[in-house]
């Protein structure tokens, strides 16, 4: 976990420290092109390996998983493919988001798609196999590799096609360093798979309920997280767009970088537990420490609002900072759903994680076309936000009980985080009011990140056994 989370952290600390400098050298309509090629980029990369990879942990033999490993490349290889076929018609798509950048930016979605998807499913690999530092090398270069050319091409004056490039780019350098350990260390063992078509023809079917249920489902919980992306882009163009792309970015992509590192962690785990019986206690406190990493910065950020936004990134970013807090609650959930979501497959419940998806993202698309009409973005936002929250309460609290963990005590765990991040929260918030200093507030609130970390790293999570499962 802290192998994982030390490639994450640094990726981080690169991508926050240049942010300030990228937000001044590309406007809100730009990194609204930006935020809907990620949107775009996400849903090939949910549904492009077929979702073989998270079948990975399942087999014992390695002949079995390099199997799933080769059949999740080819799948997104195939994807690649598809979407290469479908350029000569970006243009219509820009048209329909409402960005006339877009139709550049385009161009690189083949290659970003595979890259993306290529290096989720190799990461798997090495998941399996405990290589954490791999995976953490993986993620260091994304970082600089972005952030270099994002701001190579603001200072060239490239657009949005110099942030997009950048983050193609930086799938591309994930994948190499990850992809060149493979070929050394497993290289022969993909090698002698793919000479028996034969046998992968029998795992594809094996495990055809990955692509059929697990793929449709990631597919469909993703587009929902990006319904808002492309409702806004639709309706209000990419100005917004970008504001809400900040916003989401800001809190959503760090917390969920540390979440998913747990997650990585716990699929290993948790599959061993459901064999042994202790799959609910294993989850209760996954639960727990994902409640404790993702709560504190979120609520931060949603406190000092858009005069944090306005100081960090600039006066034109302000709005930026609304968005934010209508968004806490949504993003906050959405960063501990995730990994226990691995529960879905362990248990082998696709049809029902497919069905989850397929309602919040019908839901939160009638919720922003509705919202849409009120000609106000921010309430589009906040309502999508409040019918997101319940969907997301909804899932964890289905996992939860599938899991065999105490609805009752992991709620508890919730309101008690909770409540020992209120007085730090508490205390920027009126620091900042009575000084009336935006730096004073920020300056508390981190320091009290610091100690309500500390608390809760001398506390540990909640592991008491899974009474009533």
């Amino acid at each position: 976990m802290l192998t994982l989370l030390s490639g994450v952290a640094v990726a981080q600390v690169l991508t926050y420290a240049a942010r300030p400098v990228v937000t001044r050298l590309y406007g809100p309509e730009e990194f609204g092109v930006l935020t809907v090629f990620i949107a775009l980029l996400g849903l090939i990369t949910a549904g492009g390996t077929g979702h073989y990879e998270d079948a990975l942990m399942l087999p014992s033999r390695r002949a079995d998983a390099a199997r799933l490993l080769a059949l999740a490349l080819a799948a997104s290889l195939l994807s690649a493919v598809v979407v290469g076929v479908l350029l000569p018609f970006r243009s219509l798509l820009a048209a329909a988001l409402g960005g006339e950048g877009l139709a550049a930016t385009l161009l690189l979605l083949p290659a970003a798609g595979f890259a993306a998807a290529a290096a989720q499913a190799v990461e798997t690999w090495h998941t399996r196999f405990d290589r954490y530092r791999v995976v953490s090398s993986g993620r260091i270069s994304q970082g600089v590799v972005t952030t270099a050319i994002q701001i190579a091409g603001g200072v060239v004056g490239a657009g949005a096609v110099g942030l997009a490039a950048g983050a193609a780019a930086g799938f591309a350098a994930l994948l190499v360093p990850t992809g060149y350990v493979l070929l050394r260390k497993d290289g022969a063992v993909l090698r002698a798979v793919l000479r028996r078509p034969a046998e992968l023809a029998v795992a594809a079917r094996r495990y055809r309920r990955f692509p059929t249920y697990t793929a449709p489902a990631a597919l469909l919980n993703v587009l929902a997280g990006r319904v808002p992306v492309f409702g806004l882009a639709a309706a209000f163009g990419t100005g917004p767009t970008g504001l809400f792309g900040l916003a989401f970015a800001t809190l959503a992509v760090p917390v969920g970088m540390v979440t998913a590192a747990v997650g990585q962690v716990f699929f290993v785990r948790a599959a061993e537990a459901h064999r042994h019986g202790q799959l609910g206690p294993l989850t209760r406190s996954v639960h727990s420490r994902l409640a404790a990493l993702a709560t504190y910065p979120v609520l931060a950020a949603a406190v000092a609002g858009p005069a944090l936004f306005a100081l960090v990134f600039g006066a034109e970013w302000a709005d930026a900072g609304r968005y934010a807090r209508a968004l806490a609650p949504w993003l906050l959930l959405s960063s501990v759903a995730p990994p226990l979501g691995r529960i879905f497959d362990v248990l082998e419940r696709q049809r029902t994680d497919l069905a989850f998806s397929a309602a919040q993202a019908v839901s939160l698309a009638a919720a922003i076309a509705f919202a849409a009409r009120a000609a106000d973005p921010f309430v589009a936002v906040a309502a999508t936000a409040a019918l997101g929250t319940v969907f997301r309460g909804a899932q964890i609290g289905w996992l939860l009980h599938a899991a065999g963990a105490p609805l009752a005590g992991c709620a508890g765990d919730f309101a008690r985080v909770f409540l020992r991040a209120a007085p730090f929260l508490a205390a920027g918030h009126a620091a900042g009011y009575l000084s009336g200093s935006i730096i004073v507030e920020t300056l508390v609130l981190a320091v009290g990140g610091l100690a309500f970390y500390a608390w809760e790293g001398r506390r540990g999570p909640s592991a008491g056994p899974a009474r009533g499962a």
